[in-house]
C-alpha cells in the first residue's frame, strides 16, 4: 500500500520482520522498516531502496 505524503510524493517502503540484527550488530527483535519514497515531480525519483530479500513486495508498491 503505498501512502501518500503529498500530491508529489509517497511512502513506499516495506517492513521486514525476519531480520534479527541491524547491520548484523544491534538487535532489533520486532524487526526493521525500509523507508522509501517515490516523488513524482518534474522528474520521477525513489529515495531509497530496499534489501533483495524484500524486492518483489516493494515493486508491487512502486
Amino acid at each position: 500500500m503505498q501512502v501518500k505524503i503529498s500530491d508529489s510524493i509517497k511512502y513506499i517502503g516495506v517492513d521486514d520482520k525476519t531480520i534479527d540484527l541491524f547491520e548484523s550488530q544491534y538487535l532489533v527483535p520486532n524487526g526493521i522498516s525500509y523507508n522509501s519514497y517515490l516523488i513524482v515531480d518534474e522528474k520521477v525519483a525513489i529515495m531509497d531502496t530496499v534489501d533483495k530479500r524484500k524486492t518483489d513486495e516493494w515493486l508491487r508498491k512502486s
